[in-house]
Parts: structure tokens; C-alpha cells; sequence
């Protein structure tokens, strides 16, 4: 099993290139989606989470937001992000399937309109986003009894 290790983006472009040549950001999206393609093959994802260039765009997007949950507020609540329970950053188009889009705030969709592709969420919010919400079902009971 082999990990590609992200130390500096500095490193891996030439000194002569400028941070915002299409060539430098070019390279540094095929590194991170490198990078996000072999952690899912090793089953690894959160290896990406620990990336410092994560944890500084989820902090700004946090920020951008206020630290208030996206789908909370829509509905009228105001969730803040506290110590005990930080607020998580959501992806609109999963990462798995859309690995070039790790860092992107925005996206642009079929018909050519930019939308949000990273939003903070509480954990509830997350989970149901996620499909991980599951709500509590009763089995089937047999009618008769004996």
C-alpha cells in the first residue's frame, strides 16, 4: 500500500511558476485528486480531512457562513458550531465521484449557474445529507398473538 504525502504544495511545482498560473493550480488539483483517488482505493478518507489546506478552507467556509448550520437556518433555527460540537463542512457533489472539485466553494451545474459546493452542517444535518439518519422503525408485529 502506498500513500502519496502532502507536505507543501511548494514543493511539488518549479520555482519559477507563479501561484496563480493555470499550470500551478492545474498540478496542485491533480495532486489532491491523486491523493483523494488513492486514500478511497485504500480505504483511507479521512486521511484527507487531516490535510491542513482542508482545514483551512473548512474554517473559512464556517466563517463565510457565520458558524451557522446551512440547513438549520432554512428551516428557521439558528445551530451555532461550538468547542463540543464544531460545525462540518459539507460537499454537494461528493468528493468520491468529484475529487477535482476538493476545494471548490462553488461549481458550475449543467445549466451553467455557479452554485455552493461546500456548506457547514451540524452532525444532524450532515447525517441526513449523508444518508446516514435513520429513523427509528418498528418491525412488523404479527397480528396474531397467542
Amino acid at each position: 500500500m502506498s500513500f502519496i504525502v502532502v507536505r507543501s504544495i511548494s514543493s511539488c511545482v518549479p520555482s519559477n511558476t507563479s501561484c496563480n498560473d493555470k499550470r500551478y493550480i492545474k498540478g496542485v488539483t491533480d495532486m489532491y485528486e491523486a491523493f483523494i483517488r488513492e486514500c478511497d482505493r485504500n480505504g483511507c478518507m479521512y486521511k484527507v480531512y487531516h490535510l491542513g489546506v482542508w482545514k483551512r478552507k473548512r474554517r473559512k467556509v464556517i466563517k463565510d457562513f457565520h458558524n451557522e448550520c446551512y440547513d438549520c437556518k432554512l428551516k428557521g433555527i439558528i445551530t451555532n458550531g461550538t468547542k463540543k460540537h464544531p460545525l462540518e463542512v459539507h460537499h454537494i457533489k461528493p468528493l468520491k465521484l468529484f475529487p477535482h472539485l476538493f476545494l471548490e466553494e462553488t461549481y458550475i451545474d449543467e445549466e451553467g449557474n455557479e452554485k455552493r459546493n461546500l456548506i457547514p452542517l451540524c452532525h444532524k444535518c450532515h447525517d441526513i445529507r449523508e444518508g446516514r439518519f435513520k429513523e427509528n422503525v418498528t418491525k412488523f408485529v404479527n397480528e396474531e398473538r397467542w
